[in-house]
């Protein structure tokens, strides 16, 4: 799944999510905003993965969250800030081309 210049705000739950429980699943997110969501901006399930680029999460409960083992790859141009229960981190960071 591939979403761009997308906006997720004020949801009781998650802004943007990658859950599976069966089959690995990828999701990337270029020029997205997530903020003031219940729970996390980002999520990555189990066996997921998913991309950041040009990701803004701001004012949610937690920024980047990553469950069971799922990735959160980012390309270093992100901005996690003013999340209320932590911003989280990325689980990996590839080198630039």
């Amino acid at each position: 799944m591939v979403a761009s210049n997308s906006i997720a705000t004020g949801n009781d739950a998650i802004g943007f999510v990658a859950l599976v429980t069966t089959n690995a699943v990828d999701m990337t997110l270029e020029k997205a905003v997530s903020s003031r969501n219940g729970q996390t901006g980002v999520n990555s399930g189990a066996i997921a993965t998913v991309r950041i680029s040009n990701v803004a999460s701001i004012q949610d409960n937690v920024g980047l969250q990553s469950v069971g083992g799922g990735a959160i790859i980012s390309f270093g141009n992100n901005r996690v800030h003013r999340n209320v229960g932590g911003d989280g981190m990325p689980t990996s960071t590839p080198g630039r081309l």
